[in-house]
């Protein structure tokens, strides 16, 4: 085994509980580093705050690139800014956990039941 390389133009899929598959391009260091620019927040008397909503929202645009099985109206919906910010937000919940699985962010279920 060893490490793979990031390729920002290489996709994934996932399959939502419901059926729906998400296209996902890989999470990159620039990407990364656009969330912590726009997330990471100074308020001028030195505290620094992270804004979860606005990093939640940047990690869709930018890594979410295409889906099969959304629907708005009872047809097919592009996967276009305004439509990805109307997805369930448990559905971009459960986007977010994939992203972060994938990138190393954050510890799969199995691993942290096999980590102990």
């Amino acid at each position: 085994m060893g490490i793979e390389l990031v390729d920002g133009a290489a996709t994934y899929e996932v399959t939502h509980p419901s059926g729906t598959v998400f296209v996902l391009k890989h999470w990159t260091v620039g990407m990364q580093e656009e969330v912590d620019r726009e997330c990471l927040v100074q308020d001028g008397k030195g505290k620094v705050s992270y804004n979860v909503s606005r990093e939640r929202q940047l990690k869709i645009a930018l890594a979410l690139a295409d889906w099969r099985g959304v629907t708005q109206g009872g047809a097919p919906a592009s996967c276009a800014p305004e439509t990805k910010a109307k997805l369930p937000v448990g559905v971009i919940l459960w986007l977010v956990r994939e992203i972060d699985e994938r990138a190393g962010l954050r510890m799969a279920d199995e691993e942290k039941k096999t980590s102990n």
